[in-house]
């Protein structure tokens, strides 16, 4: 059996103390979470293809059609939350209209009433 190699890689501090802190909030160290990097891009459960450039920055591409998916999905739901709220515009409206009717229907029956009580106790004093 092959003896095991050494890599070494200089990279910032900034972003080695990002790692290990990346590597120790999945309760593993920086040299563990490298190892099985390197394992699973040689298993191709990493596609390599998604690393480019000098310092194996990941590029997040995603695909057009998804993009466009999301974005019709996003002007459907769009259009019914539109749809809804007009409805619930509408029916603010009625509702507010409603209480109008009521309030003068009920401002109406008070002067009536009034009116009424008015004559009565006219009508009282006259008879005493």
């Amino acid at each position: 059996m092959a003896r095991d190699k050494l890599i070494t890689i200089r990279i910032e501090g900034e972003k080695r103390q990002a790692f290990g802190d990346l590597a120790k909030s999945q309760n593993t160290d920086t040299a563990s979470l490298l190892y099985d990097f390197i394992s699973q891009c040689l298993d191709g459960g990493i596609d390599i293809s998604l690393v480019t450039g000098k310092g194996n920055r990941l590029d997040n591409r995603i695909d057009s059609n998804r993009i466009d998916k999301l974005e019709m999905t996003t002007q459907k739901i769009d259009e019914r939350v539109g749809s809804i709220a007009k409805k619930l515009t509408d029916w603010v409206e009625a509702i507010d209209n409603r209480l109008n009717d009521c309030d003068r229907e009920l401002t109406e029956k008070i002067t009536s009433l009034e009116h009424r009580l008015k004559t009565l106790s006219i009508q009282l004093d006259i008879q005493h």
